[in-house]
This record gives C-alpha cells, sequence and structure tokens, in this order.
C-alpha cells in the first residue's frame, strides 16, 4: 500500500457541470460549431450518410405507435367538461362513459342536497335520486347534446356508468343535510 498512488479524478458534479453548460451553450445557439471533414470512403463517411437518412425521434416514435397516436395530434381536442356545455359535438364511447360518470356525480351531489334539505324521508328519496340522475343525463345527453345512446354503448351501459360511486354521493350528502335540518343548522 506504501508508495502507490491513485491518480486525482474530477468529482461527479464537476463532470455534469460541465456537461451541462456546453449542452446549454449548443442550446443557446453559442457554442462553436465544429465541422468534421469526412475523408471520402472513411468510416466517418458512411457514418453520416447514415444519420443524414436516419428518421428523427419524433418520426421514430410516431411510427412506433401507429397510425391511432397521429390522428390525435392533428389538433387539441376540448377537455370532455367543455365539450358537455357545446351542443352536438362528437363523442367516442370512452368520452360519453367519462362524461356520464362525472355529470351523475354532479347530479347525485344536487339531488342530495335538495333531498335533505327539504326533509324528505324513505323511499321517495330514492325515486328523486333515480329521476334527477339517472334520467336527468338521458334528457341531458338526448336533447342538449344529440347523442344516441346506441351510439355510444347502449342505454344500459350508460344508465350503469357510475350509478352505484353517484348514489354513494346522494346518500351521504341527503344524509348529511338531513341531520344538519333535524339539528335545526339549516333554518
Amino acid at each position: 500500500m506504501g508508495g502507490h498512488r491513485v491518480p486525482a479524478r474530477k468529482r461527479v458534479g464537476e463532470v455534469g457541470r460541465e456537461v451541462g453548460r456546453g449542452h446549454a451553450l449548443r442550446a443557446m445557439g453559442k457554442a462553436k460549431k465544429v465541422k468534421s471533414k469526412a475523408v471520402p470512403g472513411g468510416p466517418s463517411a458512411s457514418a453520416s450518410a447514415a444519420s443524414a437518412s436516419a428518421p428523427s425521434p419524433a418520426a421514430r416514435v410516431a411510427a412506433v405507435a401507429g397510425p391511432a397516436s397521429r390522428s390525435r395530434a392533428k389538433g387539441p381536442k376540448r377537455p370532455v367538461w367543455r365539450r358537455a356545455w357545446v351542443r352536438d359535438a362528437e363523442w367516442t364511447e370512452d368520452e360519453f362513459k367519462e362524461l356520464a360518470f362525472w355529470a351523475k356525480q354532479v347530479l347525485a351531489l344536487v339531488a342530495g342536497c335538495a333531498v335533505g334539505a327539504a326533509g324528505v324521508v324513505g323511499g321517495l328519496g330514492n325515486v328523486v335520486f333515480l329521476a334527477a340522475v339517472v334520467l336527468g343525463f338521458f334528457v341531458y345527453s338526448a336533447s342538449y347534446l344529440g347523442v344516441d345512446p346506441d351510439d355510444v354503448g347502449g342505454v344500459a351501459a350508460i344508465a350503469g356508468e357510475g350509478i352505484l360511486p353517484a348514489y354513494a354521493i346522494f346518500l351521504l350528502v341527503w344524509t348529511g343535510f338531513h341531520t344538519a335540518r333535524g339539528a335545526g343548522w339549516l333554518s
């Protein structure tokens, strides 16, 4: 062990900073561009010819992803909640089911507030839930959005989409508002 000396190395942070500076300079366009002189028929000539004909990384990703991802890149699509207010918008089955799920959650919240604040008890509250949430969404989607249920999965699929979480929200809010009303907090 005596007398053997390990050569000094740069710390990891120093190497990273040097690379980072060079990358930042290249990104800003301030780095010197060095042209390499290719010898005809040499190894660098074939490498530069291969890199010139190689597709860009974006083109490679699009080729691997397939035509479905290329069709999505045509333009920005509006989020589902924004298109919910647009008459006669085009809907895919998945988008419409997502709209059905979230619209039913909101309708259940509103219906639970109304039924609880009104003091409704018993089975009548459940009937109000079904009328407000399921029928309310069907009327909205058929009359305002102009969507045919058969085009987006059928009546049963749309009616069942998000109904149990919506019912849970309805029951919780209904119970909370009914309890608050009974305690005199909503007088």
